[in-house]
């Protein structure tokens, strides 16, 4: 059987050509969750 789990640093060390930074990589990610959850209207926003 296959795994279908790719951890975080093999996606940034291996699946872009070239190779982004470990920094670089989880900005991207942090932007695509947040859109994501701004188009299924299940953002959080913080009180003050």
């Amino acid at each position: 059987m296959k795994e279908d789990y790719v951890f975080d640093y093999v996606v940034f060390n291996q699946k872009f050509d070239p190779p982004i930074s470990e920094s670089k990589y989880y900005k991207i990610k942090w932007r695509a969750f947040y859109k994501l959850a701004l188009i299924l209207n299940i953002q959080v926003v913080k009180e003050k």
